[in-house]
């Protein structure tokens, strides 16, 4: 069980968590009956509004998780309790599609005017910009104005001897 000293804070939890619900007592404990979901259903079926609280160790981190029936663990009240989640489920797992989709058209559309200099040497305490507007200038012959510029970087660490 996740709460220790059960009983009392069993009682206090959930009085907090599900304010005048009533009296709880534990129908089913994988570590006391199993973890069979036979032996599940048999032990909580009939029972009424329930809680499930599930604890699980991954990795050395505990996950706690659970949901809340308030029919019984029979099929069709178990299908019309989850299937508003399992719908908001499908909902999000859409929209998390689109907003991947839409994040890679931003990054595509902010390189659309990137440009990669290669072999341009570098100097102590220089001007990515400055260096950039030269190039233009006495390479390629093309007047460029820092305004024309966006941003200039180097990319990777510094070279020891220069680029």
């Amino acid at each position: 069980m996740i709460l220790a000293n059960e009983k009392i804070e069993l009682d206090n939890k959930l009085a907090e968590w599900l304010p005048g619900t009533g009296t709880w007592k534990i129908c089913w404990r994988g570590t006391e009956h199993g973890w069979a979901a036979p032996t599940f259903h048999e032990k909580c079926n009939e029972k009424k509004t329930s809680l499930v609280i599930v604890k699980v160790v991954k990795g050395g981190k505990s996950l706690i998780f659970g949901g809340y029936c308030t029919g019984t663990w029979t099929g069709k009240s178990v299908q019309q309790a989850t299937k508003p989640l399992l719908e908001k489920i499908e909902a999000l797992e859409a929209e998390l599609t689109n907003v991947r989709v839409q994040a890679n058209k931003n990054e595509q559309y902010s390189r659309k005017y990137s440009l990669r200099i290669v072999g341009l040497n570098e100097n102590d305490g220089e001007n990515c910009v400055g260096e950039v507007i030269k190039l233009c200038k006495e390479k390629l012959n093309v007047n460029v104005d820092e305004r024309d510029i966006d941003r200039a970087h180097r990319l990777g660490p510094k070279a020891l001897s220069g680029r």
